[in-house]
C-alpha cells in the first residue's frame, strides 16, 4: 500500500492547520521527482541573503517541510529522529 509524501507531516504541525492554504499544481511531466528538484532548486534561489540570515541552517534555505534537498543533504533543523514511528 502508498504511503502518503512525507513532507505532508510536517504541514500538519503547523498551529494554524484550520487556515493555512496549501497550493500545488498537477504536472504531465513523466518524471515527478524531477519536477520537484527543479521546484526546490528555484525555491533555495530565490531566498535573499537576509531571509537566510534569519535561519538556524542559512545554507540550505530550504521550504520548512523539506528536510533533505538534494538527497544526502540534510537541513541542520535541530529536530531529533524526525522519521520516527509511534
Amino acid at each position: 500500500m502508498p504511503k502518503p509524501h512525507a513532507g505532508g507531516y510536517w504541514l500538519k504541525t503547523l498551529t494554524d492547520y484550520g487556515c493555512t492554504f496549501v497550493f500545488w499544481a498537477a504536472t504531465p511531466h513523466s518524471d515527478p521527482e524531477r519536477v520537484e528538484e527543479r521546484m526546490l532548486a528555484e525555491f533555495v534561489r530565490g531566498v535573499d541573503t537576509d531571509s537566510c540570515r534569519l535561519l538556524r541552517d542559512p545554507e540550505r534555505p530550504f521550504p520548512f517541510a523539506n528536510l533533505e534537498y538534494p538527497r544526502g543533504n540534510v537541513k541542520r533543523h535541530g529536530i531529533t529522529c524526525p522519521h520516527l514511528r509511534g
